[in-house]
């Protein structure tokens, strides 16, 4: 499920509901996990509403139409824009007073420059667990700066190789229907959705790894389909 150590221990914590006591290496783990967590749900939804309604979102508005992107997907998969202004982020937070430390780890800020966000002039999709939880960020520039598509650097939280994009989105039809389309990218995955295929996913990437035909098979567990899906995608 993608789970920290700590939020595995809490999850099955709760189902056996037997109490559970951190130690402090494991408190200090959860915390900051729990503080990231805030902080990508804080920047999706701060995004989202930029998105929507900010006056400097006009071309990725445009951008979206051109796509055929409806409102209502833009909606169901918390799309967003990053301001063009490259220190806006670092602005953003600290006046939500985040600390340094905990913007550092975030992933969101050039090496080079701490107060400077590649994901800036980008529209911005979250990337969710299975549970919904945001832990990672991709992102697509509306110019011809390079790269085309960035995605959040690898962390504890964000593993690309173990995460699928759309999966919190696809997971009860998946199950229900005991089957998955697997397609390449953001924007495709946007498209089947729209259009009645909900059960689409697309890896972080050009390549599919074990790790993710395995999340696929404990959702979809017909094992011709495993095979199916294990062929296709190798």
């Amino acid at each position: 499920e993608n789970f920290s150590v700590v939020e595995a221990a809490e999850f099955l914590a709760g189902k056996a509901g037997v109490p559970l006591d951190l130690t402090d290496g494991y408190k200090r783990d959860h915390d900051r996990d729990k503080t990231l967590s805030d902080l990508y749900e804080r920047i999706a939804k701060s995004l989202h509403y930029i998105l929507k309604e900010g006056g400097g979102a006009d071309s990725a508005r445009q951008y979206l139409r051109d796509r055929g992107v409806d409102a209502e997907r833009i909606e169901h998969f918390l799309l967003g824009f990053m301001p063009e202004e490259r220190t806006w982020l670092k602005r953003f937070l600290k006046r939500k007073n985040y600390s340094d430390e905990i913007l550092a780890e975030a992933g969101l800020f050039s090496r080079k420059n701490a107060d400077i966000s590649p994901f800036s002039g980008r529209i911005i999709f979250p990337i969710t667990t299975a549970h919904k939880r945001i832990v990672g960020f991709g992102g697509r520039i509306l110019t011809n700066r390079e790269p085309k598509y960035l995605n959040s650097p690898e962390s504890s939280m964000f593993k690309k190789g173990k995460m699928l994009y759309g999966l919190s989105q696809a997971l009860k039809d998946m199950r229900k229907e005991n089957s998955v389309i697997l397609v390449e990218g953001y924007f495709d995955v946007i498209a089947l959705h729209q259009h009645g295929f909900t059960t689409a996913l697309a890896p972080l990437g050009t390549a599919l790894t074990d790790e993710q035909i395995h999340m696929i098979r404990r959702y979809v567990p017909d094992r011709s389909e495993e095979r199916r899906v294990g062929k296709e995608c190798r």
